[in-house]
């Protein structure tokens, strides 16, 4: 299945369905949103600033994104989601 977000500052966004991967224990940065699922985009911009200034982020750069919460069963002001690059 595929499903869209709609954010006001963006056009729609076509997010492929969930997929499963084992990988190789990794070090990475990140930062915690809390909130609504819809508004990632500003979490994901201020790591990307974050690791271009410390000149940790290149274009082989993994990123990963953690979402820890079903918004059908938590409430949105409690939904988590981790924005996260390999370091």
């Amino acid at each position: 299945n595929r499903g869209y977000v709609k954010d006001s500052d963006q056009e729609d966004i076509e997010i492929a369905g969930p997929v499963v991967q084992f990988i190789n224990e990794i070090n990475v940065a990140y930062i915690r949103h809390i909130g609504d699922y819809k508004r990632v985009n500003k979490t994901w911009i201020k790591l990307v600033k974050l690791g271009l200034i410390y000149d940790i982020l290149n274009k082989d750069t993994k990123l990963l994104g953690i979402y820890y919460d079903d918004p059908d069963i938590t409430q949105e002001n409690h939904l988590r989601f981790d924005a996260c690059f390999e370091i």
